[in-house]
């Protein structure tokens, strides 16, 4: 009878843990769809494309708040592995041209101030710079 018991409780026992690894299995799943949902709207450039870099704050002892984060326009001339592109300034500053190389992270697609919000909705498909993947 104990035996008989004993079993028993070691079979829900069993039951329980197979019910904590399904759900936990469901969790995985569910955080698995969500992370893949916001890396799949993920930009890419390709070569020629333009865009802006994140910038550093300069440690001066003031507030960062007004510091310029992006620095652009700049152009892609080189698409190197994971994600990564060699890019250089459109524009001179300060009498040199900065060329570097940055992660797609770091970049942000290019939009012109004088650029139509209207037109720009309607033609992003064909854009020559960057896509959606």
């Amino acid at each position: 009878m104990k035996e008989r018991r004993l079993s028993l409780l070691q079979i829900q026992e069993n039951k329980k843990h197979v019910e904590n690894l399904k759900s936990n299995n469901d969790s995985l799943v569910k955080m698995n769809a969500y992370y893949d949902k916001e890396k799949l709207g993920k930009l890419s450039f390709r070569n020629g494309g333009i865009g802006v870099v994140r910038r550093h704050p300069k440690a001066t002892g003031e507030s960062t708040k007004t510091q310029p984060r992006y620095r652009g326009p700049m152009v892609v001339t080189e698409i190197l592995t994971s994600d990564t592109y060699r890019i250089s300034q459109l524009e001179l500053s300060n009498g040199r041209l900065h060329a570097t190389m940055a992660h797609v992270s770091q970049l942000k697609a290019w939009r012109s101030w004088n650029e139509d919000v209207n037109d720009s909705s309607e033609n992003s498909d064909d854009e020559p710079g960057m896509q959606r993947s």
